[in-house]
């Protein structure tokens, strides 16, 4: 955006809109792109751990539904998680 703040948004609704539109996109910080692997069990790794959202954490397990996103350099990365391709050969 131009001026103001952007719009925080994954997959569902605001990933997943507007895929014509790469002002859109932009806003909201991305485009979903695939939902290769369901819900597993991923484990969580703080890439900034210092950061006031990240605060503390180190990294944890978790089981989340693992999808892929584009998204502009500019995006901080605060946790990442490492597809394995166990589950989708075509993400290892």
């Amino acid at each position: 955006m131009a001026c103001g703040v952007g719009l925080g948004g994954r997959r569902g609704g605001v990933g997943d809109a507007l895929r014509g539109s790469p002002d859109y996109q932009f806003t909201a910080g991305g485009q979903w792109i695939a939902h290769p692997c369901d819900i597993i069990d991923s484990d969580i790794d703080a890439t900034r751990p210092e950061h006031f959202l990240t605060a503390g954490t180190e990294g944890f397990d978790y089981l989340p539904e693992q999808y892929f996103m584009h998204g502009p350099p500019e995006n901080e990365v605060l946790a990442t998680t490492i597809f394995s391709g166990e589950h989708a050969p075509e993400t290892a």
